[in-house]
């Protein structure tokens, strides 16, 4: 009956799951919240249902050492008693009789222990899932799905993904075989760097970039959730996206003399003409030869470009007040 339910929870889990990652990022806000609250309801249950089945196989498998042992001990103590063997027979049959009765003993002794450590690891993995990690295993595995561009347009894949921060590798086994087609075996590929995908940047949902040494370009991966990318991503020690070129030379963010003497000739400007209208910058006349004015003064610098219009709203700001 716990597999039974194992089985269907599992297909209800991973059939929803899959819906729900093919939803897109620019659905309201409400949607997205109340299909996240689903699959995390779906997948407490799956979670349940797959802790008793685990625990129901132990407990079938430990049980086994003495429930078929002990009718066999008791069948051929009946055997030497009813057919009044020998005594020699028998003597020789007692020290076998005695220690594998005290071995019955310890195993249903151990039995009953490790029945109560096994409820109170289930209990822990039901408060802590993603705390639970064996001496030995990678730092993190589990499915993910990759972006794989055809000719004919884009496909997400499912993988089965297994990372070993020590060793920076990623190893990536196919989930979907295609029939008639050559089996592909696992991947591995070691990690160059990690980032997460902008929001805006694309349709999908908890995705994330990586880079590795064996393939060319950007490999984007999508998590089963934000709190499952945010676990990828802290074990690949990734990074949050970068939304401008920073600055990298300490004299691009002072004002030189330049900037002072253009400062001041626009607040002469201001001064003269006597401008006090909010949005003084939003009718600047042409555009062509506005930006040829700023392209012949700035050049390129696109951040002194933003320098100058916040020192320009200072200044207007000043002179209004």
């Amino acid at each position: 009956e716990r597999k039974k339910k194992f089985e269907k929870d599992g297909e209800r889990f991973y059939s929803l799951l899959d819906r729900h990652l093919h939803l897109s990022s620019k659905k309201k806000e409400s949607q997205l919240q109340e299909a996240d609250l689903q699959v995390d309801k779906e997948r407490h249950s799956f979670f349940e249902s797959s802790l008793d089945y685990v625990y129901q196989i132990q407990e079938v498998q430990e049980s086994k050492k003495f429930n078929i042992v002990e009718p066999v001990l008791a069948f051929l103590h009946s055997l030497f008693i009813s057919n009044s063997l020998t005594v020699e027979l028998t003597q020789d049959f007692l020290p076998y009789k005695q220690q594998l009765q005290l071995s019955l003993q310890n195993t249903r002794n151990h039995f009953s222990s490790t029945r109560e450590e096994m409820e109170e690891l289930k209990k822990r993995m039901k408060e802590a899932p993603q705390t639970c990690k064996l001496p030995g295993q990678p730092t993190i595995e589990g499915y993910l799905y990759t972006q794989e561009k055809w000719a004919l347009g884009i496909s997400w894949v499912k993988y089965y993904c297994q990372y070993e921060k020590e060793t920076k590798t990623l190893t990536m086994t196919p989930m979907e075989q295609k029939p008639g087609a050559k089996q592909q075996g696992p991947l591995d590929l070691t990690l160059k760097y990690c980032v997460r995908r902008k929001t805006e940047s694309i349709d999908k949902r908890f995705c994330f970039d990586i880079e590795t040494n064996e393939r060319p370009g950007t490999i984007t991966l999508q998590a089963l959730s934000e709190a499952n990318r945010r676990l990828w991503m802290e074990a690949m020690d990734g990074k949050e996206p970068i939304y401008h070129s920073p600055i990298t030379k300490q004299e691009e963010m002072e004002l030189n003399e330049v900037g002072f003497k253009f400062v001041r000739k626009c607040i002469n400007v201001i001064e003269t003409k006597g401008i006090k209208t909010e949005g003084l910058y939003r009718t600047v006349g042409s555009n062509i030869q506005v930006q040829k004015l700023l392209n012949a003064f700035f050049g390129n610098n696109f951040y002194f470009i933003i320098l100058f219009w916040s020192c320009l709203c200072i200044g207007k700001k000043f002179i209004g007040t």
